[in-house]
This record gives C-alpha cells, sequence and structure tokens, in this order.
C-alpha cells in the first residue's frame, strides 16, 4: 500500500496535477488496492444531462434525497472490503466492470465516445429501496471509483434499467 501512495504522490508531484479522476491517468489496478479504505464521494462527473438518469429526473423525489443521504452517511463509515463483502447487508452494494449501457453512458458523461477497454474505470451501484408495492420504480445510484476510494456519483436510475435484474424465463 505504501508504494501505491507514493506512486500517487510522485506523480502528482511530476506532474504538478490532482488526484481528481481522469481517464486513463490512473490505472485500475492502482485503483482497486485502495479497499481498506472508507470511500470519499466526489460529485464532479454528477449527470443532469443523460435525461432518463438524471438527478434533475421528476421521479428523484424528496423520499430518495433523505435515503441517499441516509446511504452515503453510512457507507461512507465502511471500507470498500467491508462495502463488498456484505453487499446483502449494506445497501446491494456492486463493483463491477461497466456493461454495455453503462459503457455508452460513461462515453457522454466523458465526451469521448469510443473510450478503450484500459479507460473505463470501474463502476458500481448501490440501491436507494426496492419497493414491494407493485411500483416499478426501483431506483439505483451508479459511480465509479476513482484513485483512493473516490466514489465518483454519476447517475440516477429510478427504473433499475442500467443493469436490470435478470428473470428466469
Amino acid at each position: 500500500m505504501a508504494d501505491y501512495f507514493k506512486q500517487i504522490i510522485e506523480d502528482i508531484n511530476e506532474d504538478e496535477t490532482s488526484l481528481k479522476y481522469q481517464i486513463g491517468r490512473f490505472p485500475n489496478d492502482l485503483i482497486k488496492i485502495s479497499t481498506n479504505q472508507t470511500p470519499f464521494f466526489a460529485y464532479d462527473y454528477l449527470n443532469f444531462d443523460i435525461e432518463d438518469y438524471s438527478f434533475h429526473h421528476p421521479e428523484f423525489l424528496h423520499e430518495d434525497y433523505r435515503a441517499y443521504f441516509s446511504k452515503v452517511k453510512k457507507m461512507a463509515k465502511l471500507s470498500l472490503n467491508e462495502l463488498i463483502d456484505n453487499h446483502k447487508r449494506t445497501e446491494h452494494f456492486h463493483i463491477n466492470p461497466p456493461n454495455k449501457v453503462m459503457t455508452e453512458l460513461l462515453g457522454k458523461i466523458f465526451n469521448k465516445p469510443r473510450l478503450q477497454p484500459d479507460e473505463l474505470p470501474f463502476v458500481g451501484q448501490f440501491h436507494l429501496n426496492t419497493p414491494n408495492d407493485g411500483s416499478k420504480k426501483a431506483p439505483r445510484i451508479h459511480f465509479f471509483v476513482g484513485p483512493l476510494a473516490v466514489f465518483y456519483i454519476l447517475l440516477y436510475d429510478p427504473f433499475h434499467q442500467i443493469y436490470p435484474v435478470k428473470t428466469a424465463g
């Protein structure tokens, strides 16, 4: 872990840049190492433009805001390892490589339609709630993982469409 931090600090000092995520700047294998840290939350890439997954979506209601900040507060106290290991008990938290839909959305967000596989960050999601009242709403928050366990919040998926639940059939 010390080598990881040393390399990042050297890169920052050498290039006079910041730790903020940039496509291709920090390899995913370096980012993955920081799993013993608790996450930080950043909003540099928060989506307001892709209408179906915008935080301005008409389905993003007052109770969703309340649920969001409750989840963030809870998650901020757990290490990335704890979140991954206990995902069934910690807000259905998942981190994985992006699927086709997420890859296209990342291309729009980064304004780079043809992202190379090594440019794709690890993405994750957590749920705000999953009602069992017959509603089709099952809001998910999507993010990607940056250096030092920074979770860049990206998208609001009110109907769980980016990574839909696979049904038997």
